[in-house]
């Protein structure tokens, strides 16, 4: 083989690699894989024991989501995108509701809580916890008094006093002790009105479960 052929070889060979490699990258960005799935579903007798917590949906929809959830969670953030997409699709069916349930090493998802529940005295849950979600690498490195402005919390130092006062603490504490009640093991954990659910759902996984759901609510009334 001669030297001009040899060159000829080792140039195809760089472009199929770098094909691969665009495929590849193209592949990653434009068509992501499904989150995998590791649902794990149980029927709670006492499922109303543990309603509550703040509300991401105003009215009173016929099905109950309640999620037990940490703000430096992967899959939780994952999840809250999802719920974002199954209201759309099921716009006044689904009532959600937030609890609190940090994990022990994730050493910012606790005062973040207490960021959303001081946010939610002012009225404003729902854009503190799209945002704490939306900037999860921040969390704990922006100042508080800055993360509530850009929030929509009117007044700001109430806010900083609100984070070092008792009464989040005591909300968090109170989410964690019926979190451990209903024997929460992983975040997220949901309850979509009788069935808690461990883990993080498919797209399609998901929508199967609230569809199931409002079909059993239509059924016993």
């Amino acid at each position: 083989m001669n030297t001009s052929n040899r060159n000829d070889i080792v140039n195809w060979i760089f472009v199929v690699c770098a094909l691969a490699i665009t495929g590849m990258y193209i592949r990653r960005e434009f068509f992501p894989p499904s989150p995998p799935s590791s649902l794990e579903s149980a029927e709670i007798d006492n499922w109303r024991d543990y309603q509550g917590g703040q509300a991401m949906t105003s009215g009173s929809a016929p099905v109950r989501l309640v999620v037990f959830s940490d703000y430096e969670c992967p899959a939780c953030r994952m999840l809250s995108s999802q719920i974002d997409s199954i209201l759309h699709k099921y716009p006044n069916k689904l009532s959600v509701y937030y609890r609190n349930f940090p994990l022990p090493y994730h050493k910012s998802a606790r005062p973040a809580a207490f960021a959303a529940e001081c946010a939610a005295l002012q009225g404003q849950f729902r854009s503190a916890n799209k945002l704490l979600f939306a900037n999860v690498d921040s969390i704990g490195t922006r100042p508080w008094g800055r993360f509530a402005a850009l929030a929509g919390v009117a007044d700001t130092a109430n806010f900083i006093r609100c984070i070092k006062d008792s009464l989040p603490a005591k909300i968090v504490s109170r989410d964690e002790a019926d979190g451990k009640r209903l024997n929460v093991k992983v975040t997220p954990t949901f309850l979509l009105d009788n069935v808690r659910v461990y883990g993080i759902p498919s797209a399609e996984e998901f929508d199967a479960l609230v569809e199931k759901a409002i079909k059993a609510n239509k059924g016993a009334h």
